[in-house]
């Protein structure tokens, strides 16, 4: 089990608890602000203040989830603008350490006004990741394998869903049309039609966005891919490929930035 309290016997003032983590700010005032939702990226080492009653699993691996602070009408003045920032600094940095200051409330009664009374630098490496609208930072690694692009761009994961099939009346007509854009070959490879779906776009609604624009001809691994997300297309036609399948199978590595006809 993690002896927080131990860490957190340690200094308390958050510029020597900066400059112990390796960041060497010119000037910072420790001041109450520093007591919720703050962060600091140097561009270097990227560091975040949380505090020990909002982890989960102490007794294993401390996570701590972040909803995306931009639609919440529960913030407002600095404390929003601290949350946006600390948000975008976890998103800034999937996947790569980040050095975490816990800190323990004066008054856990008063748990969204309560002053830090005690912080400590973890010596551990903590992890962001995301998942939907939300961004997980686990102590010592990810809490999930974040999908990045090879551009390092987060990239949303879908997960395969199952229900009963609906009927698509316009699917014959809408594989002529895709298909006429590519010569009857894959958009992507070229492989011939008969190994390929009529793919719609991921920004397009399959149930009624059926012309040639909203989607392409693809080969069937291609596509299954698109519908996991492992690969996109923005509204540009522009392809990405997530490092995970790119690492995987380098063949669809070679796909990433090329772009398909609209």
């Amino acid at each position: 089990m993690i002896r927080f309290d131990d860490l957190l016997r340690r200094r308390p003032n958050v510029a020597d608890l900066l400059r112990e983590a390796g960041v060497r700010p010119d000037s910072i005032r420790t001041d109450r602000s520093f007591s919720s939702g703050w962060s600091f990226d140097d561009g270097d080492t990227p560091v975040a203040t949380v505090w020990r009653e909002e982890l989960a699993d102490l007794d294993h691996t401390p996570w701590r989830q972040f909803p995306n602070p931009i639609g919440r009408t529960d913030l407002v003045g600095s404390r929003r603008r601290r949350a946006i920032e600390l948000f975008s600094m976890m998103v800034r940095n999937l996947g790569k350490p980040i050095r975490v200051i816990l800190q323990s409330r004066q008054d856990e009664a008063k748990l969204k006004t309560a002053g830090s009374k005690r912080r400590g630098l973890d010596p551990e490496p903590w992890y962001s990741s995301i998942d939907g609208e939300s961004v997980f930072l686990q102590r010592g690694s990810a809490r999930a394998s974040p999908l990045v692009s090879l551009d390092g761009e987060p990239m949303i994961r879908r997960e395969p869903t199952y229900s009963l099939r609906e009927s698509r009346p316009d699917q014959v007509a809408f594989r002529e049309r895709v298909s006429a854009k590519s010569s009857g070959r894959c958009a992507m490879t070229s492989a011939p039609g008969e190994v390929c779906d009529a793919a719609h776009f991921p920004w397009a609604d399959w149930r009624k966005d059926n012309g040639a624009h909203h989607g392409a001809l693809l080969r069937k691994d291609i596509h299954a891919a698109l519908d996991r997300g492992l690969i996109s297309i923005d509204q540009g036609g522009r392809v990405s490929v997530s490092t995970e399948l790119a690492s995987a199978y380098p063949a669809y590595g070679e796909l990433h930035g090329t772009t398909v006809p609209l």
